[in-house]
């Protein structure tokens, strides 16, 4: 197991695993080079910073968020970035659901 700083590559297998997470030991599993102590740890990091009140650097993605090129934002941009997120994705699962039954209904 790695110690110390997470390398990208770590990191960005932790976001992968965090895509469809299941438990902490899978995404150990998945990141292959940390346990499961230290996933839980380095999500309670990233969620910590989230939270935080002052202007940060977003250290993760929300499963393809644009960063504004990663410049430093406020917690108040990336709130609004992830609203707009949020309701772009009900919209299209809405409009999935709607094309189902409509599906459905024709049959």
């Amino acid at each position: 197991m790695n110690t110390g700083r997470w390398s990208k590559e770590e990191h960005n297998k932790y976001l992968k695993a965090m895509e469809s997470f299941i438990n902490w030991k899978t995404v150990s599993n998945l990141v292959g080079t940390r346990s499961i102590s230290q996933c839980r740890s380095h999500n309670q990091k990233i969620h910590k910073r989230i939270n935080s009140n002052s202007s940060y650097k977003i250290p993760f993605k929300l499963h393809k968020l644009s960063l504004k090129d990663d410049k430093l934002n406020t917690k108040k941009e990336i709130d609004k970035e992830i609203k707009e997120y949020i309701d772009n994705r009900f919209n299209e699962i809405e409009s999935t659901v709607r094309r189902l039954l409509s599906l459905r209904n024709n049959k």
